[in-house]
């Protein structure tokens, strides 16, 4: 077996450990909290981010894993509903960076900011992207807006203002997407919400997106690869 697939095979043990030990971690309503799990495999230890994202979460997390053992790999477990979107930014970088695959457990939330954080996923071994959805988990994208935007009416220049700050945030949210090299296609998930909703997805679309799915109740994890090379031989 080589190494990226018994590197795999340890993330769907630990996807099975994950979804028990998370269930009795503390909950953040409000600020978020990181701390580390003990799943019980020797060489891979659990880093949960767990609650809004309101400044200084990448901090936090690069704090908790500075006294891990650089020889042992990392996952980093999402359960936010957002917040500060250049922490989520921040966050995915830095996971790309240090090749830490990313986790979103069934029975939890990653939507808004978090998805930034989430797209940042890699594996160690391959560096491949390595994002995880486990069976039952939320996965939500909300559409690009300016904020603080009232509803009354706008002025020719005002619009314009406005047509050119959404530009900004695509280009921004793009030139991320291309960092952690992450399917451009994401960014059709940002439209066709209003401001208060969000676009989640299904487990099957998620494959579509460059990210596996976990069965937590099987260990059986399903990765994008051979779909998305059968997809785009179906699109010659």
């Amino acid at each position: 077996m080589s190494i990226a697939a018994r590197l795999i095979k340890s993330i769907s043990v630990a996807g099975l450990m994950l979804a028990c030990a998370a269930a009795c971690a503390p909950r953040a309503h409000a600020e978020v909290s990181v701390f580390k799990i003990d799943i019980g495999l020797p060489n891979t230890v659990a880093v949960m981010v767990r609650g809004d994202f309101s400044g200084n979460e990448i901090l936090r997390f690069k704090s908790a894993i500075a006294e891990i053992d650089p020889g042992k790999r990392i996952i980093a477990i999402l359960d936010s509903p957002g917040g500060d979107v250049v922490q989520g930014e921040a966050l995915g970088r830095f996971f790309w960076d240090a090749r830490i695959p990313t986790m979103v457990l069934g029975g939890t939330l990653c939507a808004s900011a978090c998805t930034y954080a989430f797209l940042g996923g890699r594996n160690p071994t391959t560096g491949n992207p390595l994002r995880i959805l486990a069976l039952g988990a939320k996965l939500g994208f909300h559409r690009f807006r300016p904020d603080g935007m009232p509803e009354r009416a706008y002025t020719k220049a005002e619009l314009e203002n406005v047509s050119r700050e959404t530009q900004q945030i695509v280009y921004r949210n793009l030139q991320h997407l291309i960092y952690v090299h992450a399917s451009l296609d994401v960014l059709k998930l940002n439209t066709g919400t209003v401001n208060e909703q969000v676009n989640f997805i299904t487990e099957g679309d998620a494959l579509n997106y460059g990210i596996a799915v976990l069965d937590a109740r099987t260990g059986n994890l399903v990765l994008p690869d051979n779909i998305d090379q059968r997809t785009r031989k179906g699109d010659q």
